[in-house]
């Protein structure tokens, strides 16, 4: 039997004493690019899992990634009342709002990264696009990303989209 779990004290003392602890390391990323030809930003975001890779080079999934990057500058530029038609017409698939709710949460990491100066942010393609979120203060940056972690716990415990997010916009102040 292998018992697959992101910590080994998540499983009963009396199973632990009775296993074997295997570690198990990511692939390395340039073995994961020969592999699948996927772009960088796919390898980056795909956190070493075929599956996701797989899914991400879907041009849907592209478009999806290039719309929430869209919806993070119209929030950091504009008012409420644009952002939330946001809400309205891409979100009402659960899929896809968590989806774009993974792509923010990068985006914010990367605009946190360039903003420290360090490498590999995971949109290395949009570092351009990126520029009106990275002069935004830090803590401004770390506030959204606590609330989009807040948001997503929020989803998987099946609240209404439309308003977790509208909830969002409203507790955000940019």
């Amino acid at each position: 039997f292998f018992l697959i779990t992101p910590s080994e004290h998540s499983v009963l003392r009396t199973l632990r004493s009775r296993s074997q602890v295997i570690h198990f390391s990511a692939i390395p990323k340039d073995e994961l690019k020969k592999s699948t030809g996927a772009p960088d930003w796919i390898i980056e975001s795909s956190q070493g899992r075929f599956d996701v890779i797989e899914d991400l080079k879907d041009p849907a999934q592209n478009e999806l990634r290039l719309l929430a990057i869209d919806h993070l500058l119209r929030f950091a530029q504009s008012s409420f009342k644009e952002y939330s038609h946001f809400t309205k017409e891409v979100l009402k698939d659960k899929g896809n709002s968590l989806k774009i709710l993974s792509f923010h949460q990068q985006i914010i990491r990367d605009a946190l990264y360039l903003q420290q100066g360090l490498d590999h942010p995971i949109h290395s393609d949009q570092k351009e696009a990126l520029t009106p979120l990275v002069s935004l203060p830090t803590a401004t940056l770390h506030e959204i990303f606590e609330k989009l972690l807040r948001l997503e716990k929020d989803l998987y415990g099946n609240v209404d989209k439309q308003l977790a997010y509208e909830n969002l916009y409203l507790q955000t102040t940019i």
